[in-house]
């Protein structure tokens, strides 16, 4: 029995998943619950598509401030004696005597403008 209904979520999680998004640029949790959720402190619970509700940062946050004030460059953990020849989307970037190629992952908190995908791979 608990087998058939957790397969049941499964499927019905997987199928809405792949279209739901949220319409803000709400920094939430990449889950998908059918019934409406009981978030932490400091967070709200909001639908995204028809069938999911996840937890959202509330806006007026200190983190959620701090994530839109400062996004994290990302670099590869190299120390080249000369620029690099980076791929698409790195730049090269000199630390004292180092080189290294950076990027700034813009979106690496927030799912708001990519599909949810977190039950389709189950």
């Amino acid at each position: 029995m608990q087998f058939k209904a957790l397969a049941s979520i499964v499927a019905l999680s997987a199928f809405v998943s792949v279209n739901a998004r949220p319409t803000t640029n709400d920094i939430c949790l990449k889950i998908c619950a059918p019934q409406e959720l009981t978030c932490a402190d400091g967070w709200h619970s909001q639908k995204v598509g028809d069938y999911c509700n996840t937890c959202c940062l509330d806006q007026d946050s200190s983190l959620v401030k701090a994530a839109k004030a400062k996004a994290q460059a990302i670099c590869w953990a190299i120390c080249a004696f000369e620029a690099p020849s980076c791929p698409e989307g790195w730049e090269a970037k000199q630390f004292g005597d180092c080189w290294s190629c950076c990027t700034v992952e813009s979106d690496s908190v927030s799912p708001a403008q990519t599909p949810f995908g977190m039950c389709k791979h189950m």
